[in-house]
Order: structure tokens, then C-alpha cells, then sequence
């Protein structure tokens, strides 16, 4: 029987080649993209009253905006004006060892609660205390981090220290799936997950709520359950898997990867090349400015600009627009800068000092330095890694055109002085170092 199964499925082979059917149905797939694309965005504008303001300024997955709102609606004295509603049915779902019989009927006066609190072992990220009733919580939250050295056997000891001030202490380990500390054993803490026990305690919470809380909280339900499976998805994303699912459409898709990194090399190749024209028609005949691609393996990853009175290949020192983790215009130096000559380190302020005063960051240097920046200016929001920003900027000239001028104009501003710099360190006898570029 095995032998006939091998026999068999020997026998199996694709009637026609996988380029026929894609031809056939690539025209398909890109029309059934657009529909799905276009339907997607008419249902956007249409619910933009209901717009998810967490997804919207990229906060889903910062620690610091889920310990602010948590400790917020954990708050009696909190601007939810629920009183205790949040803490008690909060408590009532962790199960905490050290809860006293009559902490809800304490005052709301009772109750502190703060965020980030400093004590000698670090931060907490959140505390809730009630001094009346000896009560004392501290909840350690992470989002995409792993548990610190030692931190939560750290917090446990820094609780128990405070037995004398509160006899009730506890400490919870919340984590998206309710992952085990690595430092410290239960039960000397509770694990808890923001899709098996937060968003159940938030459900039971929103019931009697005011109508403008409650979609706070369904707004904030629909992020920590995308937090819990481990990915934010929208529903455009949604639909775009499921039509990528399909099998004709994923053929097509798998076509496109083969293709997509030779199309962004070229798009990238396009992009710099137009700016180098740019900057190059705005310099016009301009006798003293040398005019050069940064590149590295894969193609071109900047411009720079130097002063053309010595051989190009000895401009240590010069100007550039270039792509980082956004794009930005920056003063390098392309060696080691002994500052220990008085002329080198005063010319090196003065490029600081100009810098500065145009809202450059500046690079921390010591009179070693052997730093290849002096300071940079991020372009913010803008990163040509990210293959759809990159067609859109490609093929607008506004954007071309401002980037060369802004940096024609830092180089005749600043070019000056770095090309004073460039000139002292060929006097104090200093050599140009091999860094890449």
C-alpha cells in the first residue's frame, strides 16, 4: 500500500505553469483589491465619528498610556466619577490574598492611587493604597517587555517592607497573556491578563455608565484585545488577509514579493538621484561646492555636500540630507577630531553653537571624539524605508524641491565653517580615518 501511495502521488504535477493562471487572474486581483480598498475607505469616512483615538496617535502598545488609563478608572477620587466601582469589581476579579472585608466601605478620601512611583528599587508602575485599612497594591504592567533583572521579587521585598505601614500588600504581574515572572513564585504575586481578566472586569463595569465613558471604555476594549492575541489589525488589514487568503490572489501575491525589493531599490535609486538634480540646478554654476551620493551595498542613501578647495576624496567635514530611521539633515565628520588643539575644539562650538540655534540636535563629544556626527535635524514622519511614503514622495516635486533648498541652505550657512574645520585638522596634522560612508 505504501508503494502505491508513492506510486500515486509521484504521479502528481501542475497541468499548466504557475505564469498562465497568474496572467489570467493578476488583472482580477488587482480590480478586486481596489474594490476591497475603496469599500474599506467609504466605511472609514462614514465612521469617522467613531474614529478609535488610541489606534489613531499610535498609542496601543505604549506601557505608559495603559498604566495612566488603569490607574485612572482604578481611582476612587478618579474623573470617571464611578467612585469605587472600577477598584472593587477590579479586586474582585484578581482574587488578591490580601484583600480586608471592609475596604469597600471606606471613604473615597481613603484611597490613594499614583503611577510610576519612585522607590529605591525602581518605579512602580502603578499603586493603590487605603491607609485606613492597611491596604497596599502595586501592579507591575508590560506590554511588549520582558520582566527586569530581578524586578518583581525586587517590588515584592520593597512591599513586605512596608508591613508596618500596611499589613495588606499585594502585587500583580499584568502582561497581555498573563505570562509567569521569571524572578519570583506564586502565590507571592497574581498574574493577570488583559484579555482573560481586564477586559472581562472592564465589561462588567460598563453597564451603568454615562454614554461618553462608555465608549471610552469600548474604545479601549477593542485595543487590549488586539493587545492579548498580539497584533493591532484593523478591519482593512482584516480584509486584506482574508482576500490574500484566497488562492489565486495569494499566487499573485507571492509574483509581487518576488518583485517588490527590485521595485523599492529602483524607487530609492529615483528618489536620490532627483534631489541630487535638484540641489545641483539650485547650485547652478557654483565653482566651490562639491556634490556627492552617499551609498552603501544596496544603492544610494544620501547627499552630501562639501567645499570643493581640496580633492574631494580628502573633505573629511561636510553637509548632508540623508536616511536614517527618518530622513534628516546633518553636519559629519568623517575621522577622529583631536580637540585637544584649542583652534580645532573653538571652531568645533562655533558649528555647535550655529547648529543650535537652528534647532539641531547635538552630538555628545569629549576632546576625544571620535564621533562621525556633530549634529541633525529630523525631517519627523518622514521615512523612505516605508515602501508606500516612499512612492508618494518620489513623485512629489514640492517635497523634492523644499528638501534640496533646505539643505543648499544649511551648507551656505554652515559650509563655511565647516570647511574652516576641514582646513585646521589638515593643519594640526591630523588623517582622515577609513569610516564607511
Amino acid at each position: 500500500m505504501m508503494n502505491a501511495a508513492k506510486s500515486d502521488v509521484s504521479k502528481l504535477r501542475l497541468e499548466t505553469p504557475l505564469t498562465l493562471p497568474l496572467r489570467r487572474s493578476a488583472k482580477d486581483s488587482v480590480a478586486r483589491f481596489r474594490a476591497t480598498r475603496a469599500s474599506s475607505q467609504e466605511r472609514e469616512a462614514r465612521e469617522a465619528s467613531r474614529a478609535n483615538l488610541f489606534s489613531l496617535f499610535g498609542l496601543e502598545r505604549r506601557e505608559a498610556v495603559h498604566s495612566t488609563l488603569l490607574a485612572s478608572l482604578l481611582d476612587p477620587l478618579g474623573t470617571h466619577g464611578r467612585g469605587l466601582l472600577f477598584l472593587k469589581k477590579f479586586l474582585e476579579m484578581a482574587k488578591l490574598p490580601a484583600v480586608p472585608s471592609d475596604l469597600s466601605n471606606r471613604k473615597l478620601t481613603d484611597f490613594w492611587v499614583g503611577k510610576e512611583f519612585p522607590i529605591p528599587e525602581g518605579r512602580l508602575d502603578i499603586i493603590v493604597t487605603c491607609i485606613s485599612s492597611r491596604f497596599l497594591l502595586v501592579i507591575e504592567n508590560k506590554i511588549d517587555h520582558a520582566e527586569g533583572a530581578g524586578q518583581l521579587k525586587k517590588y515584592r521585598e520593597w512591599i513586605d517592607s512596608q508591613r508596618h505601614t500596611y499589613q495588606n500588600g499585594n502585587l500583580i504581574f499584568l502582561t497581555p497573556k498573563g505570562d509567569r515572572a521569571r524572578s519570583l513564585e506564586e502565590p507571592n504575586y497574581v498574574r493577570l491578563s488583559y484579555e482573560s481578566e481586564v477586559a472581562p472586569w472592564l465589561e462588567s463595569c460598563k453597564q451603568s455608565m454615562p454614554t461618553r465613558l462608555r465608549e471610552t471604555i469600548d474604545q479601549y476594549l477593542s485595543v487590549i484585545r488586539n493587545v492579548g492575541s498580539g497584533s493591532i489589525m484593523s478591519d482593512y488589514d482584516q480584509e486584506l488577509l482574508d482576500f490574500l487568503g484566497e488562492s489565486d490572489n495569494f499566487i499573485f501575491f507571492t509574483e509581487l514579493q518576488r518583485v517588490a525589493g527590485r521595485i523599492e531599490a529602483d524607487l530609492k535609486h529615483r528618489f536620490w538621484n532627483l534631489i541630487e538634480k535638484k540641489v545641483r540646478d539650485i547650485l547652478g554654476d557654483a565653482q566651490n561646492v562639491n556634490v556627492r551620493l552617499l551609498s552603501s551595498g544596496g544603492g544610494p542613501t544620501g547627499i552630501r555636500l562639501s567645499n570643493s578647495s581640496d580633492p574631494e576624496s580628502n573633505n573629511d567635514c561636510f553637509v548632508a540630507f540623508e536616511q536614517e530611521t527618518d530622513l534628516l539633515w546633518d553636519v559629519r565628520f568623517v575621522k577622529e577630531i583631536d580637540q585637544t588643539f584649542a583652534a580645532i575644539a573653538a571652531q568645533i562650538n562655533r558649528i555647535r553653537s550655529a547648529l543650535k540655534d537652528r534647532g539641531f540636535s547635538l552630538q555628545s563629544i569629549d576632546k576625544k571624539s571620535p564621533s562621525l556626527w556633530v549634529g541633525w535635524l529630523y525631517l519627523k514622519d518622514y521615512s523612505i524605508n516605508d515602501p508606500a511614503t516612499l512612492r508618494q514622495l518620489v513623485d512629489n516635486d514640492g517635497f523634492l524641491n523644499a528638501v534640496a533648498t533646505a539643505l543648499v541652505e544649511l551648507f551656505e550657512k554652515i559650509g563655511g565653517e565647516v570647511s574652516r574645520l576641514h582646513n585646521l585638522c589638515l593643519e594640526s596634522g591630523q588623517t582622515a580615518k577609513p569610516h564607511s560612508i
